[in-house]
């Protein structure tokens, strides 16, 4: 059995470390033979106990969704962490991803990051928190306004 300790290290790892490096890597981390993604999985846990490094063996090949969804799958056997997927109409530049990603963990604790891109946003972003939505795209603000017109036409 594991002990409680041992249980809330993996858990603080998967949702800091791991899920900021598999939402921060470069895409062609996704794309690289599974020996080229262990050897980076390795040294981002080369100081860390050997309970983490055997985690790590989960990553070593699939694509950015998969590999989120475990992250996700793992994590929920040592804690409860959240799930925050963030929307965008086109894919992050890496600085914008990586600035989010590290505003993200440290605004929602516990939370594993999912970035999708949905271009039918149009453009702004979309997150969901445990059920809770907050819409800040362009398609959100204009269907807001469509129901604004709609409601000042009715009542008049």
């Amino acid at each position: 059995m594991i002990s409680q300790q041992v249980r809330d290290e993996i858990f603080t790892f998967l949702v800091e470390d791991l899920n900021t490096f598999i939402n921060t890597v470069d895409d062609v981390f996704y794309t690289s033979s599974s020996s080229q993604r262990q050897a980076a999985l390795d040294q981002l846990t080369e100081k860390q106990p050997i309970s983490i490094k055997l985690c790590t063996k989960l990553f070593a090949n699939g694509r950015y969704a998969e590999v989120s969804m475990r992250l996700y799958r793992l994590a929920k056997a040592f804690g409860k962490p959240k799930l925050l997927i963030a929307q965008s109409a086109s894919a992050l530049p890496a600085d914008i991803r990586k600035d989010f990603v590290k505003a993200a963990i440290t605004q929602y604790p516990g939370a594993i990051i999912q970035l999708r891109v949905s271009p039918e946003l149009f453009g702004g972003m979309r997150l969901f928190l445990d059920g809770t939505l907050l819409d800040e795209t362009w398609n959100g603000t204009l269907r807001q306004l469509m129901h604004s017109i709609q409601q000042r036409l009715y009542v008049s």
